[in-house]
């Protein structure tokens, strides 16, 4: 038996599920692989700790550490507990490395669970990896190498497959899926073509994007293709130019007013979200105050907030720190923010008739992200559904006639 722990981001996750598979078809036993992530220091505590845990509550069982945080540092991460290997991201995927790892006195596995995609909503497919953009705070180009696309075909295909295997709704994710480039291809000439090429396709959907990287290819594409859903998740960090140039990020808050007006011209009903680093070591209190501005005059509604934690080997790891108490007191007023951002945001959706993808029982998402609860949602079905209230964080909806989607 072979489990996968993750942590981090979708990549890691998408990756994970192909770490599974690989494991059970060359009958990889008895271990525990632990795909780990370095984005922040709190990140690779919890990923120490679970190691320890799984040691602990498993005597027996080999541990193999991959992922971010045991490409940085694999010392570290082999010296802990049942570990027997360290495998860093640009082997992950080499069959011949895991199969040095196999206790050939164990029986072998044939592939057989993993052809049962199982009822996630969504399926998650990687286009790129790696990332060019050396922040100063950041370890990715580290950790994940320059970036790298992957070529259409191979993406198509990969659709096509997740169509087949019944998800309505698709997501392209990666380190930095607004850079990707393949043959002069770009991000939103892929997602005209792979909306035209595989045109029973309900959803596509985009994971994080770099708000400097966004150009005229994916306006369009968001303009023309309503299978594109109406939500963008910004890679922002901050909205204040000082932070912003010490980060050595390439968006000012004007570029990012501009842009997001933009999409808005183009798709009237986009929603926006962003991720936030909250305490950098520069920042100071008015910083905080110019992010706040950006997002109320942007409307960023969704919002993921990371507090700053140094990470070795970085540029910013050479800045002094701001207190610890006064990066959680600011995270925690940016989260307050985006609370009360996200329930206002609400408020024009009540009595609208909406296209709901359920995620779990009686659980969901609308074409912008926002969460649904409604008593009649399935896992990896669509049902159009009419929005009679909201509470703090969920969009309240009611069946508005049978759904004809497909199972």
């Amino acid at each position: 038996m072979v489990r996968v722990v993750t942590f981090g981001c979708r990549l890691n996750a998408l990756e994970s599920e192909h770490l599974q598979r690989q494991a059970q078809k060359i009958g990889l036993q008895n271990c525990v692989i632990i795909n780990s992530c370095a984005i922040t220091a709190e990140a690779e505590r919890q990923v120490r700790q679970a190691v320890r845990k799984i040691a602990r509550e498993n005597p027996t069982t080999r541990l193999i550490v991959t992922g971010c945080a045991g490409t940085f540092d694999p010392t570290l991460y082999a010296a802990l507990p049942q570990v027997i290997a360290v495998i860093p991201n640009e082997k992950k995927h080499d069959l011949g490395t895991w199969q040095a790892l196999v206790d050939h006195s164990a029986p072998s596995q044939e592939e057989n669970a993993t052809k049962n995609p199982g009822l996630r909503a969504r399926a998650y497919i990687a286009i790129q990896n790696g990332c060019d953009h050396f922040c100063s705070y950041c370890l990715v180009p580290k950790t994940r190498g320059r970036s790298r696309s992957l070529p259409y075909e191979e993406i198509l295909k990969s659709l096509r497959v997740a169509f087949q295997q019944g998800y309505p709704e698709v997501v392209l994710t990666g380190v930095d899926i607004a850079a990707y480039r393949e043959n002069d291809l770009t991000l939103g000439q892929l997602v005209q073509r792979l909306l035209h090429d595989v045109p029973e396709l309900p959803q596509l959907r985009l994971s994080s994007l770099d708000p400097a990287a966004i150009d005229a290819s994916l306006v369009e594409a968001w303009a023309k293709e309503p299978r594109l859903m109406p939500h963008a998740h910004l890679s922002l960090q901050s909205g204040a130019p000082p932070v912003l140039r010490e980060m050595n990020r390439r968006h000012t808050s004007e570029s990012v007013q501009v842009l997001c007006a933009g999409l808005r011209a183009a798709r009237p009903d986009i929603v926006f979200g962003a991720d936030l680093i909250a305490g950098f070591p520069t920042e100071q209190a008015k910083d905080v105050d110019q992010t706040l501005d950006l997002l109320s005059a942007t409307g960023i509604t969704f919002l993921h907030v990371f507090p700053y934690s140094v990470r070795p080997e970085t540029p910013a790891a050479a800045l002094p720190t701001l207190p610890r108490s006064v990066v959680l007191e600011r995270a925690r007023r940016l989260r307050q923010w985006g609370a009360a951002a996200l329930r206002q945001r609400f408020a024009p959706y009540i009595g609208q008739i909406l296209p709901i993808l359920g995620e779990k029982a009686h659980q969901g998402r609308t074409p912008h992200f926002f969460r649904v609860m409604g008593t009649s949602l399935s896992p990896r079905r669509i049902a159009p559904m009419r929005i009679i209230g909201c509470n703090e964080t969920f969009l309240l909806a009611d069946v508005l006639e049978k759904d004809a989607s497909r199972e």
